[in-house]
């Protein structure tokens, strides 16, 4: 099984004699393209959210002690771009920080698709 990001995963089950093992072979190869690509996206969102920490210290300067949670939805385009990105939700009450915030991310870039735009909605929680 492969994900949309073009990671493999092996399924040497689904060759198995044994009923239990092929049906669970089955059910892990129909799921991997999904879970495994969401772990691709969550990844690269893991190694990049340290860059919002710094937009988040610089606006710190401006206002003490603000804190919160900016939820941003985008897609991720086939070549890997972020395109039509938006604010769901804050929390911060700090318009122009949810704005950096927005940018800093609208810069991150995927691994390349081979299919349509995948459309991800992810929280980022800030606190002192």
């Amino acid at each position: 099984a492969r994900t949309m990001y073009g990671r493999r995963r092996p399924v040497p089950e689904l060759t198995s004699s044994n009923f239990m093992q092929r049906s669970f072979g089955e059910r892990v190869a129909m799921n991997s393209p999904i879970q495994g690509s969401a772990a691709d996206i969550m990844k690269v969102v893991r190694n990049r959210t340290p860059g919002l920490r710094h937009v988040y210290n610089m606006f710190l300067k401006k206002k003490r002690g603000f804190q919160g949670k900016v939820t941003l939805r985008f897609s991720i385009a086939p070549g890997g771009e972020i395109v039509n990105i938006t604010i769901v939700s804050s929390t911060t009450d700090y318009a122009e920080f949810d704005e950096a915030v927005k940018h800093a991310v609208s810069r991150w870039r995927f691994n390349k698709v081979k299919s349509g735009n995948t459309v991800v909605t992810i929280p980022f929680t800030f606190t002192e």
